[in-house]
């Protein structure tokens, strides 16, 4: 810093500068944008002290970025390069106020609740992020996190039923992410994840569903599209305490996502499949998202198959849903 401000004081000393360039460099509080500052002075017309604080922000500044304005292959150099312990987006982040499932699934909500009758239409949202815990754990490129996301399906218009939760989702997870430009098949490897995930439904006895998994996510991009690869392993358990042993049946091994984004629009659809010649289940989720006004982007979902959520992980599931995306997740 001293060797710095002799610099500053050597460069006012030796070239002559009008008193209102100097005062404006003087008041730049940023070293690096108050040097270019008197650097410029002496080669053009004085800028005042707004403009040349803009000419270079210190590196806390740089990764504050609208992340909506980045292309997908700088993605992972703006997590790479995110402070520890700031809330960042995961997961999608969303509300849909309109929830139409054709396939409820009327036998577990009967196990609560015997002669209740469930709605068709109902709230879904999810939040979801994810903070970094130690940056350049190994290098400069290899970071560990935390991430949480959760997701609810709320009955609110059955005012019969006192408009209750139907089903509420929580999944904490700890992860290792790599960045790199490895480039494979055209597409470029921008970062991948290896970590553990725990979920459940926080319900207890004959409703209760949860499994832990251990997973790895491969993340590439080539132009606007990004696919995402993550394949898992169910940890298991102890037959007395699996409250879902066949749940890989209907989830299979793994998340395959593949999205497109440009000029405000993100598309995305994502598969699950067991892979089985016999007996194939899964389930596809087809969504878009589009500004509307400003920040404000409408979204819309359609999921069909198996495994959209814990309790109905075996059940069949026809659902369309609009509402709007709060935050990215690309």
């Amino acid at each position: 810093m001293l060797k710095l401000k002799s610099t500053l004081i050597l460069l006012a000393a030796s070239f002559p500068m009008s008193a209102a360039a100097s005062t404006a460099c003087r008041d730049i509080h940023n070293d690096q944008a108050r040097l270019a500052c008197y650097d410029s002075a002496q080669l053009s017309d004085p800028i005042d002290s707004q403009d040349a604080d803009k000419i270079q922000q210190p590196a806390d500044h740089q990764v504050e970025l609208d992340i909506d304005e980045m292309s997908i292959a700088e993605i992972g150099n703006y997590f790479n390069e995110r402070k520890i312990f700031r809330l960042t987006a995961h997961e999608p982040n969303y509300i849909l106020p309109f929830s139409y499932n054709d396939k409820p699934n009327e036998e577990s909500w009967r196990q609560l609740k015997p002669d209740a009758e469930i709605d068709r239409v109902e709230v879904k949202f999810q939040i979801s992020g994810k903070i970094k815990l130690w940056d350049d754990i190994y290098r400069d490129n290899w970071d560990l996190w935390f991430g949480y996301t959760q997701t609810a399906w709320w009955q609110l218009y059955n005012s019969d039923e006192s408009a209750p939760f139907r089903e509420t989702n929580y999944s904490p997870e700890m992860f290792v992410s790599y960045y790199s430009d490895y480039e494979i098949f055209g597409f470029t490897l921008v970062a991948a994840d290896f970590g553990i995930v725990h979920q459940s439904n926080g319900r207890s006895e004959v409703l209760s569903r949860s499994w832990n998994r251990v997973f790895a996510n491969f993340e590439l991009a080539k132009g606007n599209f990004l696919l995402s690869l993550k394949p898992w392993y169910r940890i298991p358990e102890d037959a007395d305490d699996d409250d879902n042993p066949d749940i890989d049946k209907y989830l299979g091994y793994g998340n395959y996502r593949l999205s497109y984004k440009n000029d405000g629009h993100l598309m995305s659809i994502l598969l699950r499949n067991n892979f089985r010649t016999s007996d194939n289940k899964g389930g596809v989720e087809v969504s878009w998202a589009f500004p509307v006004y400003d920040a404000v982007k409408m979204y819309l979902q359609y999921y069909n198959g198996y495994g959209e959520s814990l309790i109905d992980y075996n059940h069949y599931v026809n659902r369309v849903s609009i509402g709007i995306l709060v935050y990215d997740w690309i």
